[in-house]
């Protein structure tokens, strides 16, 4: 632990702007005694010279020392000694730590709870720019981030990440020295992080572009030219790159093959015969581009020995003629290839930064240890000392999409003339209107019209449609002016050029003071200044005649000054006692025939007065005159705050306020030193649990960090843990994970507690250690005696597995199928999880979210309507959804271990899902998600999609999605096609497809796939007014729901459900209902009954007689109640029984299941009709009456669950 003092509290202090725990004026430091030499010994550390020259705190005493005795703690350096003046380079602390640039310190986090920045000093800032003796004030520092401060989980507390990213920060922000080290940098990572206040790093963040760059060090960057080789050694250590760009830049050095110089990536290609590279310029021809992806190319030579091969293998061996002599690409002659292209962009030629450089890009190069050698940029890029090519970059801002679109300039500005009125005259034809041509005459103008413009120069051009001259000035009385003119300086050249001096307006204005009096007005009112400037040109800039109109003018009528009777003023000071400024309420309270401008401006007069100050500066309600009164929590925290660091508490005062503190992390009450606690609000106090005491406020103990627990917050992150919490990781990690999961300053401080407590520190060494022992461990010698090795303990049996806890999975829409809409999640049924969007299921925007129940699930408490929650068109009863999330699936060859806590979760899954049925089984709520349902006018159910998708169903109120109707105007042939996906022709109604005219359910084209959504077809601007339009998207016209087969190539816009319209308030399946699926207002209640039953009526009577061999039974009273399962149309299917009868003496059937007298289908009951058939003949009338009969529901329910018994 570090134990750096800190100075008492130093009156006066100095606040820097923009921020709040820093001073202008340094504190004073003073050593404690017997506080710098206590050793720190652990077990497998081994601190080294540099190592320990890089800690600028010192290890807290085993041994207890009274409080009133040394001086209180902190970890604020001071540079009173040195008085913050540079000494040979280096900055030096009252503690004796030197600081250098380049050294790596602490500063003091902002909000001061928070673990401590890490950066590195690039410079020291003077007070006296121009004076390197004159004290420092200031740093220039290069910022570190942790994990936590990247959205970064990791376990390593002494990981950091680097930056291209400095700041400027005060001189009293330093709370330590650190340091800071790359990867390469360090030979064993393992005895790395057990040195104190030692961090490590191998990468950069970028805040802005929020990408990660690997560093890598400049020696082993090879693949480069050697001018840019030596530029890389001598002013960069690192280099960042992006991950793929690490192995090009790290792999032996590519060189053209023809002339032999450095081959950059992005301008040569690889044989991928002989693997020699070239330039693309070097290449005859030469190459216009590289490859395109999974393709390869080979050099020439490689070509024509594979030619050659291919003709010796499809040549006969008689006759083999003299092979012609082929001169390789790689002998040409020289001076022809210099003569034939251009040289390598590699070259001696290439192009670079030839100067030296300005002193202040010199300076600015030498503060950062690394520079950006990316994919976005060139190598020679190093050879410059621009400071913007060293940051990284996402992509190359060259090109037309960064560029302004700038007008061309022509060499004078542009002059706009009206452009010339042609009258258009078209030929009268005996055609359509586009058949019209224009007259010779109109011709003739445009084209002379054309001739002119084509003379005239460029800078002259015609004026935009609806272009309106600004900046031009009329006379006040010229009708084309917009601007009243009420003073004008006069030309200094003109005629009244004596009036044209400063000196004549001030003397005039000084004039004008004196006649204020008299009109009873203020002299410094805008009303007086005004006029009597306009009476200064009217007048011609005599000022004596000005002067002399001005004091005749009337304050009210020329001045426009607000002037209000006494009783008026009475009425107007009440208001404004009563309301404030609100003006219109004064206004009202007056009662006045005064305009509301009048009080306005009168009021802002008023208020300046002496009787306005009284009245205005004690009204209640001025938000500026509150008193900022200290909450009682923020004034505790105030009272034991530290004067001179944001980031501790002072514990006299705490002992003077009698005030006790308690560790947020562990919980101790008794520390030396008390800190900021993260994540607690200002005063923040818990109970301090002494019986009756404990109800006393004034008795509760603040929460904040001990000197041990803030030591490890501040510096690594890391929360302090019991023993047993350590030993658990320990043992559960195993083999060497536990090392980074650990740190050794947790250990060390277990150690220090429980010397502290007389407890034996081998168990805490053995059980950490017990994972897996050191493979060397450092001799320490005490007193000249030999310590000896501890035993060796056999290795721990392996942790149990622990599996993952199964979570509930976050279920989209079932009505959209998509997870978020337009920002807005899906709500959940509290009884079944049924998920839908407010939207889709046409939910008030005051529902609940935590509180919803579904349609269902709430008639299921109190039945209203049918509680066979089955859909009236189409047969899907239930879709089935994964509950729960599926364990993470991997590709890689699993363990044993793998395998098995695999296993583990899927029972756990079973297990959990077993016990969320029960418990819906108990509550009597279903174990499955519902359907989406919707209620019918018949007390039915039918799905939101198969109402929206089918063209004759509307809703009563469409907004809500309540009450689909229109069942009876479904034609026949909808209910008797077969679906094409589930091929049965027994329950519901079909739609077609918008492409094929295919047919099938609503609901199984959901389940099988096909596109749904919304068509838009454009309408003519004659038909608009005869068709319902809307816009979704960019297009506009009349909207159609339809549905694609899913192996159709859909060539038209398809708008999902989705969709958000234009205000965003709505979706696409909104804006389709509220247009299309509203059934008619005007008739509501029994009219609207009335309305449908006659319509039945109609349809049953036209399905009568065009099929007059039905013997289906027609109940109109039953058409009334029901819905699509007993509608008109339906009504008319025949039904399939033996024997023929008519259905005017049909007896009444009744379902021997559900005793429902109405079906769309009547199926004969096996058991029933073998008793009929053994009893009675089957001629007989009588064997109607003891048949049995299931309905059309209860027969498929039979059918599909055969081991039910009837």
């Amino acid at each position: 632990m570090d134990s750096d003092e800190r100075s008492p509290s130093v009156s006066g202090k100095e606040t820097i702007p923009g921020t709040s725990s820093f001073s202008t004026v340094p504190p004073k430091k003073r050593k404690a005694a017997g506080a710098a030499n206590t050793a720190i010994v652990a077990s497998g550390s081994g601190n080294t010279a540099a190592n320990a020259a890089a800690q600028p705190t010192t290890k807290r005493p085993a041994t207890s020392i009274p409080l009133a005795n040394m001086s209180r703690e902190s970890n604020m350096m001071t540079f009173e000694k040195s008085k913050a003046v540079l000494k040979k380079g280096g900055l030096i602390a009252d503690d004796g730590t030197v600081l250098y640039v380049d050294d790596h310190v602490y500063l003091v986090c902002e909000p001061p709870g928070d673990p401590y920045y890490l950066c590195r000093i690039m410079e020291f800032l003077h007070t006296n720019s121009d004076d390197p003796k004159s004290p420092v004030d200031s740093i220039r520092v290069n910022w570190f981030y942790r994990p936590r401060d990247v959205q970064r989980l990791n376990n390593d507390s002494r990981l950091v990440y680097g930056t291209m990213h400095s700041d400027v920060c005060p001189l009293t922000s330093l709370r330590g020295k650190c340091q800071i080290l790359h990867r390469s940098e360090i030979d064993n990572l393992d005895e790395y992080r057990k040195v104190p206040n030692c961090f490590w790093f191998s990468q950069i963040f970028d805040r802005f572009i929020r990408r990660f760059y690997e560093v890598i060090p400049t020696s082993q960057i090879i693949n480069v030219p050697d001018k840019v080789k030596r530029a890389l050694d001598e002013r960069w250590k690192f280099i960042a790159v992006e991950t793929n760009r690490v192995k090009e830049l790290t792999a032996a050095v590519k060189l053209c093959k023809r002339c032999t110089q450095y081959c950059a990536s992005n301008d040569s290609v690889d044989c991928a015969i002989c693997g020699n590279c070239y330039h693309m310029n070097c290449v005859r021809p030469p190459l216009p581009k590289k490859p395109t992806r999974g393709f390869a190319w080979a050099c020439g030579p490689c070509g024509r020995a594979a030619e050659r091969r291919l003709e010796a293998r499809n040549t006969p061996l008689g006759g083999i003629d003299e092979e012609e002599e082929v001169i390789e690409e790689e002998e040409e002659d020289p001076a022809l290839l210099a003569s034939t292209r251009a040289p390598s962009p590699s070259g001696p030629d290439v192009a670079t930064d030839q100067h030296p450089g300005t002193q202040a890009e010199i300076a600015m190069a030498k503060m950062w240890p690394f520079r950006y050698l990316g994919i976005h940029c060139r190598v020679e890029d190093a050879l410059q000392y621009d400071d913007r090519a060293i940051y990284p970059r996402a992509s190359s801002r060259l090109g037309p999409r960064h560029q302004a679109n700038v007008n061309v300039w022509h060499g004078r500005p542009v002059e706009l003339v009206k452009p010339a009125d042609i009258k258009k005259r078209f030929v009268k034809g005996g055609g359509q209107k586009k058949d019209t041509k224009l007259t010779k005459e109109t011709l003739a103008a445009i084209e002379a019209d054309r001739k002119e413009r084509e003379k005239r120069p460029k800078w002259v051009q015609d004026e935009p449609p609806g272009y309106v001259h600004r900046g031009e000035d009329y006379d006040n009385d010229d009708p084309r002016n917009t601007a009243r003119l009420m003073f004008k300086m006069p030309d200094e050249d003109g005629e009244h050029a004596p009036a044209s001096s400063e000196a004549f307006i001030d003397n005039f204005m000084d004039r004008v003071k004196a006649t204020a009096k008299s009109l009873k007005v203020t002299t410094w009112g805008s009303n007086l200044q005004d006029k009597a400037l306009e009476l200064l040109i009217q007048n011609k800039y005599n000022a004596d005649k000005a002067i002399e109109q001005l004091s005749k003018v009337d304050r009210v009528k020329d001045l426009k000054e607000p002037i209000l009777t006494p009783d008026e003023l009475k009425k107007f000071e009440d208001g404004v006692t009563k309301y404030g400024s609100e003006h219109r309420l004064i206004r009202l309270h007056m009662k006045t025939h005064h305009p509301t401008s009048t009080i306005i401006r009168f009021y802002y007069l008023w208020k300046k007065t002496p009787r306005g100050r009284q009245i205005w500066d004690n009204y209640g309600g001025r938000k500026g005159r509150k008193r900022q009164n200290m909450d009682p929590a923020g004034k505790l925290q105030a009272e034991v705050a530290d004067d001179l660091d944001d980031s501790a508490f002072d514990t006299d005062k705490a002992r003077t306020q009698k005030r006790g503190f308690q560790c947020k992390h562990c919980s101790t009450r008794h520390s030396r030193q008390w800190r900021r606690a993260p994540g607690v609000t200002p005063g923040q106090t818990v109970p301090s649990g002494e019986g009756k005491a404990s109800k006393d406020k004034s008795n509760r103990l603040l929460l904040a960090l001990c000197g041990r627990c803030a030591g490890l917050w501040r510096r690594y992150a890391i929360v302090w843990e019991d023993i047993d919490e350590v030993t658990k990781k320990a043992v559960q990690a195993g083999g060497r994970a536990w090392k980074r999961k650990l740190d050794e300053e947790v250990v060390r401080e277990i150690l220090a507690s429980n010397e502290a407590a007389s407890v034996d520190p081998t168990i805490v060494v053995q059980s950490v250690e017990g994972a897996e022992p050191p493979k060397k461990k450092t001799k320490v010698a005490s007193d000249g005696a030999e310590k000896k090795k501890a035993p060796k303990l056999p290795t721990p049996p392996p942790p149990p597995i622990v599996p993952d806890q199964p979570r509930w999975r976050e279920l989209p829409c079932f009505v959209c199928n998509v997870l978020e809409s337009a920002g807005e999640r899906p709500i959940v049924c509290s009884h079944c999880k049924l998920s839908v969007h407010k939207r889709c299921y046409g939910l008030s925007t005051q529902v609940v979210p935590t509180k919803w129940v579904c349609d269902q699930c709430t008639n299921d408490r109190t039945p209203a309507v049918s509680t066979e929650y089955m859909c009236t068109l189409c047969p899907i009863e239930e879709t089935a959804h994964e509950m729960l999330e599926a364990p993470r699936v991997t590709h890689k060859k699993k363990s044993d271990r793998e395998r098995e806590k695999e296993k583990l979760e899927k029972e756990l899954m079973d297990s959990v899902q077993l016990e969320y049925n029960k418990k819906q089984a108990s509550l009597n709520r279903p174990s499955k998600p519902r359907e989406p349902l919707k209620r019918t006018d018949g007390n039915n159910w039918i799905h939101v999609q198969c109402a929206i998708w089918t063209p004759e169903i509307k809703f009563s109120e469409a907004s809500l999605l309540e009450r689909a109707e229109g069942f009876s105007a479904i034609p026949l042939e909808r209910y008797e096609a077969t679906c094409k996906v589930c091929k049965r022709n027994d329950h519901g109604a079909c739609v077609s497809c918008l492409q094929c005219r295919a047919n099938f359910h609503v609901g199984c084209a959901i389940q099988a796939g096909y596109t749904l959504g919304f068509d838009v077809t454009p309408v003519k601007g004659s038909r608009k007014d005869q068709v319902i339009t809307a816009t979704l998207g960019e297009e506009t016209g009349s909207l159609t729901a339809a549905i694609w087969c899913k192996e159709h190539a859909i060539k038209t816009p398809v708008h999902s459900i989705s969709e958000a319209a234009d205000d965003k308030s709505k979706n696409a399946l909104q804006v389709f209902v509220e247009n299309y699926k509203q059934a008619d207002p005007t008739l509501t209640g029994t009219a609207r009954k009335a309305n449908l039953l006659s319509q039945s009526t109609k349809l049953a009577s036209q399905a009568l007689s065009a099929n007059a061999a039905t013997n289906r039974r027609i109940s109109t009273a039953s058409n009334m109640a029901r819905s699509a399962r007993d509608s008109p149309a339906g009504a008319s299917r025949t039904e399939e029984l033996d024997g023929a009868s008519s259905a005017e003496d049909e007896p009444t059937k009744t379902c021997l299941k559900c005793h429902t007298d109405t079906s769309p289908r009547w199926w004969t009951a096996e058991e029933t009709l073998k008793r009929v058939q053994a009893q009675t003949p089957v001629t007989t009338r009588s064997e109607d009456n003891l048949k049995g009969y299931r309905c059309n529901r209860c027969h498929f329910k039979r059918v599909n669950a055969p081991q039910e018994a009837s």
